[in-house]
């Protein structure tokens, strides 16, 4: 089943561990998922191209990536 959820921008961030100058900047350069205008400066995304996108991309090797500092 697919999702017909509106997400907003900070929701994306939750599933999409990217900036939002980022996110931005990947959809200028058309690889990542369109907002949609829905008019008075709030937009949106649907969520099941936010998850299709993460679905798609390849699997990393997480053994190449340090471990992050514990604060």
């Amino acid at each position: 089943m697919t999702s017909q959820r509106r997400i907003r921008l900070k929701e994306v961030m939750k599933l999409v561990p990217l900036s939002a100058s980022t996110i931005y900047a990947r959809m200028k350069a058309g690889t990542f998922p369109k907002s949609q205008d829905l008019g008075g400066g709030v937009v949106c995304w649907r969520e099941q191209e936010i998850l299709d996108y993460l679905n798609s991309l390849p699997e990393s090797n997480h053994s190449s990536i340090p471990e992050m500092e514990q604060k």
